[in-house]
């Protein structure tokens, strides 16, 4: 049970101490009792010692149930939220953090709404890694395995189909949004347009026999090539 401001009333007699704990709403929530604490009959220094002893006994009745630490050292909190104040959490040196749940792990980021906000993972020397926007947009450096070789669509359908011999194969339609195939410069190499024409820069290269092709040299010009040696131009 969680407690905000509590209040204490003792009761002092010739027979017993009692003290009661009550919150801001005068509900009993603790109570201790003690031998009574008339100094008349026990003297001042006793009957202070049954006052405590009284009021010790109450604290110790409160269910803090919300909030426990046992002899190991773990921490639990039965209702309510863990708030960072400070912003950081930390694990230990050599070993693991760990977030464990028998239900989802949900990452909620900008709760209030007021700004565009990102789950993000920094290496050491914070640098963004792997980043999630608001809108599900992903961003990362590196690369990504897919253990099961196989991405699918929302629906459950293998949409991309991978191999270990590197080919990549598609469950339907290949959608380009740009109508452009670019390379590894960010050079266009193939382009489409609506009409359904194909436009490449320069060679179609026979796979694993590199040194025939054909090619388009310059403007209005088609060149054949066999074993690297030209066979025709026109």
């Amino acid at each position: 049970m969680a407690f905000g401001k509590l209040y204490l009333g003792v009761d002092g007699g010739g027979s017993n101490t009692r003290s009661l704990l009550v919150d801001s709403r005068f509900n009993p929530v603790g109570l201790g009792k003690a031998l009574g604490c008339n100094p008349h009959n026990c003297g001042y220094k006793t009957a202070g010692n049954r006052i405590d002893e009284s009021i010790a006994n109450a604290i110790d009745s409160l269910d803090f149930d919300d909030f426990e630490i046992d002899a190991s050292g773990h921490v639990t909190i039965g209702n309510g939220d863990l708030k960072i104040e400070g912003g950081d959490i930390y694990g230990p040196t050599n070993a693991n953090l760990r977030i464990r749940s028998n239900g989802n792990v949900v990452v909620q980021i900008d709760e209030d709404n007021n700004s565009t906000s990102k789950f993000v993972i920094w290496d050491n020397s914070e640098t963004s890694k792997f980043e999630v926007d608001e809108s599900g947009n992903v961003q990362m450096d590196g690369s990504i395995i897919v253990g099961s070789n196989i991405i699918k669509a929302s629906d459950g359908g293998s949409s991309i189909t991978l191999d270990t011999s590197d080919n990549v194969t598609i469950g339907n339609n290949l959608i380009l949004g740009n109508n452009s195939i670019m390379n590894s410069d960010s050079e266009i190499t193939i382009a489409l347009d609506a009409s359904q024409n194909i436009a490449i820069q320069d060679k179609i290269i026979h796979i694993s026999d590199t040194d025939t092709l054909m090619r388009f040299p310059s403007a209005n010009k088609i060149q054949f090539e066999a074993g690297g040696e030209e066979m025709m131009l026109w």
